[in-house]
């Protein structure tokens, strides 16, 4: 009996070890390419906007503090930390920026909010680099988007008026007042683009200027026209990749009632059916689509690639284990590939709260940053940070379980030597990041707790 039980403990003891290599592997992948930014936001980020000009990184959407600073819904990534700019945009939480483009050398952003720095502004405002001002008279209701077409600004949206004039859910800045185009549009128009001279529309409307055009159309300066016959539901992003236009949205059906869901691809003006990744519910739709490294990368709600994931044109690659909920926006900057959204963390990796950033070429057993040694690594009771240089004093070191929640941070003082104790740690695999004063990551790996 006694033979049995001691065989039975040994058999237990390979599973444990097969179980926290596994964990060590899974983590490590994880960990290693998905890295926060900067802390990450307390709420939302609706838009991502790269200003190739400056080198520097826009952030939008609902959130009120940037990587633990308060910036109200809008602010600055240098690659290093976030900025707040001039207090930002709106003062209630009901408010949210949704599109930031560059324009005339100055950055517009634009959104639902009635002020900018503390001054009037209605739903757009642009900023010179010190402060914000308004842009003409704004607009009654809410933009979702504002592109430039041939060197015009257009913003796009759900709105009728701009003052006193009639603007129909899409307007062009004429550099003091905001213009109709062509009669507008019936319902909301929520993201656009400039494609072979012509500027593209999609949304929830039905015609444009009479025309029918369900859910896309198109405008050559003079006329609206159709595109490929349209869909069923909303178009959520228009997107020129490899010279050819994608649309995605929450649409199942195109003209004639083919099945078309959730992306297409416009070709010889007919939308072609492509492969779509699928969820759970019946709500999977397409935010956003962007080009990194000439490969197409989507994000939205969908489950068979956790809300991100890589297009080949016949299969979409996880990104490592996804996000934990719907990403609304993506950005390539400084060869990384940058999303916002409304999840909690890029899953397994801390302080990724509404925005992470994704690079490929690190490696399975690579760091994102040289850190200290730890040892012994697997412990059981306590283990020791060797740590190299004084860039580690006063800083935070944070520790994770390997979904993301946080279970214990402690403060790294003047020392070479960190000894961390277990306590009430449960046997596992864990992950640190030792966090400066900025709230910016310096330091990340794993840590493996055993039992006797």
């Amino acid at each position: 009996m006694k033979k049995h039980i001691n065989s039975l403990y040994i058999q237990i003891r390979k599973v444990k070890i097969i179980m926290i290599f596994i964990c060590i592997l899974f983590a490590n992948k994880t960990y290693s390419q998905w890295s926060s930014v900067g802390g990450g936001m307390d709420y939302n980020v609706y838009t991502l906007f790269v200003d190739s000009v400056n080198n520097e990184l826009y952030a939008g959407g609902s959130f009120t503090t940037a990587g633990g600073i308060p910036a109200g819904h809008i602010a600055k990534w240098d690659g290093t930390n976030w900025y707040d700019l001039a207090g930002g945009i709106g003062d209630d939480l009901s408010e949210a920026i949704t599109s930031i483009c560059f324009y005339n050398g100055e950055i517009y952003a634009a959104g639902l909010f009635d002020s900018a720095g503390g001054n009037p502004a209605n739903n757009i405002a642009k900023w010179d680099g010190i402060s914000w001002s308004n842009v003409g008279n704004g607009f009654n209701r809410t933009i979702y988007s504002i592109v430039t077409h041939n060197g015009d600004l257009y913003a796009l949206g759900d709105f009728d008026s701009s003052g006193t004039n009639a603007v129909s859910n899409i307007a062009k800045w004429d550099g003091t007042n905001w213009v109709d185009v062509g009669g507008g549009t019936d319902f909301p128009v929520l993201t656009g683009c400039s494609f072979n001279n012509e500027l593209y529309i999609g949304g929830f409307f039905l015609n444009a200027a009479g025309v029918n055009a369900p859910r896309i159309a198109k405008w050559d300066g003079i006329n609206w026209a159709p595109v490929g016959g349209g869909f069923n539901n909303y178009v959520r992003k228009i997107y020129v990749f490899n010279g050819e236009l994608y649309a995605g949205g929450d649409f199942t059906l195109g003209s004639g009632n083919i099945s078309v869901k959730y992306i297409s691809k416009l070709v010889n003006n007919v939308w072609q059916a492509l492969p779509y990744p699928t969820g759970g519910g019946i709500y999977n739709t397409i935010r956003d689509f962007v080009n990194f490294n000439g490969d197409l990368y989507i994000t939205g709600r969908f489950t068979s690639v956790p809300y991100i994931g890589k297009f080949n044109g016949t299969n979409y690659n996880s990104l490592g284990s996804g996000l934990s909920y719907v990403g609304e926006s993506m950005a390539v900057y400084n060869n990384e590939l940058y999303v916002g959204g409304y999840f909690s963390s890029a899953v397994g990796v801390p302080l990724t709260n509404c925005i992470a950033k994704w690079n490929p070429t690190v490696g399975e057993f690579e760091n994102l940053i040289s850190h200290p040694s730890v040892g012994p690594n697997p412990f059981i009771n306590n283990t020791v940070f060797y740590l190299p240089n004084s860039k580690y004093s006063e800083c935070n070191l944070m520790i994770y379980d390997v979904v993301g929640n946080l279970v214990r941070s402690e403060l790294i003082a003047e020392t070479k030597e960190y000894k961390f104790e277990r306590r009430n740690l449960v046997v596992g695999v864990y992950l640190y990041s030792i966090v400066n004063v900025n709230k910016s990551i310096i330091s990340n790996g794993k840590l493996v707790i055993v039992d006797q």
